[in-house]
């Protein structure tokens, strides 16, 4: 028995502080943590297949969602990391579509997007809380301009 508190006393010396800590963030945070870093970085693998579509406003699309969610997906996975939740591996790309096709995806996340990231900012907690409501306006406004396509074929931009 005294070797076997000794053996894990030793393991638990050798793996670090870091590594034995656990999150401290409720289940609800890491929850919304996980799904939130896994949308933002297939929004990013998604868009990447669309930053050469022929249709401008496609691409100009694209390219503010490969900006705008690495730049939210930084930020998410360093309070991840900082808090030690454990992180999925990212999503590859997604089916290869057309720019109508993305488009319309597109409306569809950020519907979701905006309904998770908005309970996120009203009912969370913490820094898990003020990130989410930091990172609203942007997925705000993403949704209106795929709203704008879906209903003209364009974006303003």
């Amino acid at each position: 028995m005294k070797r076997s508190l000794i053996a894990l006393a030793l393991v638990a010396a050798c793996i670090g502080p870091a590594s034995a800590q656990s999150s401290v963030l409720p289940a609800s945070g890491q929850a919304f943590l996980k799904k939130a870093i896994v949308a933002g970085e297939q929004e990013v693998a998604d868009a990447k297949a669309h930053t050469s579509d022929p249709n401008s406003s496609v691409r100009y699309f694209a390219n503010r969602m490969i900006a705008d969610h690495t730049k939210a997906d930084r930020k998410l996975i360093g309070l991840a990391q900082q808090d030690h939740v454990m992180l999925p591996n990212p999503p590859g790309p997604g089916p290869a579509m057309s720019g109508a096709q993305y488009m319309h995806a597109q409306l569809l996340a950020h519907e979701q997007a905006v309904a998770l990231f908005s309970k996120e900012a009203q009912d969370g907690s913490g820094a898990v809380r003020s990130l989410a409501a930091q990172i609203l306006p942007t997925l705000q406004q993403h949704l209106a301009m795929a709203q704008q396509f879906a209903k003209t074929g364009k974006i303003s931009m």
